[in-house]
C-alpha cells in the first residue's frame, strides 16, 4: 500500500509516463483502472505528475468511468495525483473539481 501525505493509503498506484493525456493513453489508464476494480485492489492512485497536457478526451474518459461504476463505487474509488497546471486547469474550468476524485498537491 502506498499513502499520501494526506495518510490516505492506496492499494495499488498506476503512473503515467505520457507528457500529453490524451483519448488513446486515457483509454488504456481506464483499463488499468478497471481491472484494478475488479481485483478488489481499491483506491488506486492515478499518479499524473508527468502529464503536462490533458485533452478534454481524456478527461471525459475519466469522467465517462464514474459514471459507469457510479451505481456500484464511491467516487474515491481511484484519485488523480500529482495534477500539473494544465490538468488541474482543465478541470476547475469546465466545473469538474466537486465531481472527479480527490486530487492532491504534488
Amino acid at each position: 500500500m502506498r499513502c499520501n501525505p494526506q495518510e490516505k493509503c492506496y492499494k495499488e498506484s498506476i503512473v503515467c509516463d505520457a507528457k500529453v493525456l490524451d483519448f488513446t493513453v486515457a483509454q488504456a489508464l481506464k483499463s488499468r483502472l478497471i481491472a484494478c476494480y475488479e481485483e478488489g485492489k481499491t483506491p488506486v492512485a492515478l499518479n499524473l505528475e508527468g502529464v503536462e497536457y490533458m485533452q478534454t478526451s481524456a478527461l471525459s474518459t475519466f469522467v465517462g468511468l464514474l459514471q459507469e461504476y457510479a451505481h456500484e463505487a464511491s467516487l474515491e474509488w481511484f484519485d488523480m495525483l500529482n495534477l500539473q497546471p494544465q490538468p488541474r486547469r482543465l478541470i476547475e474550468t469546465v466545473g469538474l473539481e466537486a465531481v472527479l476524485p480527490h486530487f492532491y498537491e504534488a
